[in-house]
């Protein structure tokens, strides 16, 4: 796998424990409302419809990079889990 497919993985995982962390100006939001899906016309749809058709698997070597990314990113949590 591409090194830079790994950066990605590990930069999704990292990005999404940040998200979870409160704000320091505010230390508990309320619940923000859903903003509405888009909705895809012409080359996109047809471009997203095909590519649903055709779903890759993970192959074990992004799975296994996936759960070592997952697991540095989960030493490192300070919060219960």
């Amino acid at each position: 796998m591409p090194p830079q497919k790994s950066r990605q993985i590990i930069w999704q995982l990292h990005r999404k424990l940040v998200t979870l962390q409160p704000r320091s100006n505010k230390q508990y939001d309320m619940a923000r409302q859903i903003a509405e899906t888009p909705i895809l016309f012409g080359e996109d749809a047809k471009r997203f419809e095909n590519n649903m058709k055709n779903v890759q698997p993970a192959t074990e070597e992004e799975r296994s990079l996936a759960e070592k990314a997952y697991q540095w990113m989960r030493s490192m949590a300070t919060f219960a889990m």
